[in-house]
């Protein structure tokens, strides 16, 4: 009988052992899920990363359906292009001249408006954009064209007074 305690001690012994190294294994379980659980994205983060896989998942297929009607147009236009280009070539030009003709024509009505809507404001007195420069811009005018004047009327009389002179110096008695 002995024999059959000690067998059945070792047995307990072991079962023992084994329940210690299920319970260690469960704890360590227990840690493990809890830093897994610790490290895992949210749901807004998981949210976030479907939406933008999806959106570069769509992104893809539009540039692939992108790339596939360019190739499909080039394939089926070259030849209708080649064939009517006698026609699309000209017209394409006369397109452009047309369109810059209106644009050109556009823009300077635009100007001729603006210009004499501020001409218009300033002769009325309401002093628009630009009223100070021109009004400086006048008066430097002025000032030039009084002081070249003066220098005209002083040239002039210098002239005067020597050719009375030299009129003298041919002609003593005249």
């Amino acid at each position: 009988m002995g024999d059959h305690h000690q067998a059945s001690r070792a047995v307990d012994k072991t079962k023992d052992q084994a329940k210690d190294q299920a319970g260690r294994i469960q704890e360590h379980s227990r840690g493990l899920v809890e830093r897994v659980k610790e490290h895992a994205p949210s749901s807004q983060q998981l949210i976030g990363i479907a939406t933008l896989a999806l959106g570069g998942l769509t992104l893809a297929a539009m540039g692939g359906a992108m790339i596939l009607a360019t190739i499909v147009f080039l394939v089926i236009g070259t030849p209708i292009f080649l064939l009517f280009s006698p026609i699309l070539v000209p017209l394409g030009i006369l397109a452009i001249v047309v369109t810059g003709g209106i644009l050109s024509t556009i823009a300077f009505v635009a100007s001729c408006v603006a210009a004499v809507t501020w001409i218009y404001k300033y002769a009325k007195g309401r002093h628009p954009v630009g009223t100070d420069q021109i009004e400086a811009a006048r008066h430097r005018l002025m000032d030039t064209a009084t002081q070249m004047t003066e220098k005209a009327r002083e040239y002039g009389s210098n002239v005067t007074g020597y050719l009375q002179q030299k009129s003298q110096d041919v002609a003593p008695g005249a």
